[in-house]
């Protein structure tokens, strides 16, 4: 079976477009995830660099870790 990735902005039509293909999972696109990362962990670089780190070794259990200091 294909897996689908349907990557946008968060707009709700976009994120429609999983019923169109059963199985297929929503993401933030590279862009928008890195811009609502500095938006929210702009307040310390270190923060910020843990967090989009463990999002590309795509370490789940370390992205909550790195958004608490």
């Amino acid at each position: 079976m294909q897996q689908v990735k349907i990557g946008g902005d968060g707009a709700d039509w976009i994120k429609k477009g999983t019923e169109a293909f059963p199985g297929s999972d929503y993401h933030l696109d590279e862009y928008h995830l890195r811009r609502a990362l500095t938006r929210a962990l702009s307040f310390d670089s270190a923060h910020y660099h843990r967090v989009s780190a463990a999002i590309a070794e795509l370490d789940l259990e370390e992205v909550p870790r790195g958004t608490i200091a």
